[in-house]
């Protein structure tokens, strides 16, 4: 049989702890105060930088209200679209195999 622990009452009897069991409590505590520490850091934080943007707050008055989210344009919207047709030889060398393609006229082409 093996070797128990001796209690200072002895009609109890206690279990031999286990390395293992001992070891998974150590790394749940220390996990449970970095998840409480965490919380904390992250509330303080939250909490600071609210508190400042309030106090520093000034009221502007005579301003119109704040424009609406901008959703879908009514009418015709204009844009212009730049590029070149032609790869001249410096571009060749950068661009490569982009030069090349349906449309694509080279100066040796013109």
């Amino acid at each position: 049989m093996p070797r128990r622990r001796r209690t200072v009452a002895q009609h109890a009897r206690l279990r031999s702890p286990n390395p293992l069991g001992q070891l998974a409590k150590l790394l749940a505590v220390a996990a449970v105060v970095g998840v409480v520490a965490a919380i904390g850091v992250v509330s303080y934080t939250a909490y600071d930088l609210t508190a400042d943007f309030v106090e520093e707050a000034v009221v502007v008055e005579n301003q119109p209200a704040v424009p609406p989210d901008l959703g879908a344009l009514s009418g015709g919207v204009n844009m212009m679209l730049v590029g070149i047709d032609e790869c001249e030889e410096e571009l060749i060398a950068l661009l490569g195999d982009r030069c090349g393609g349906a449309g694509v006229r080279t100066r040796a082409d013109a």
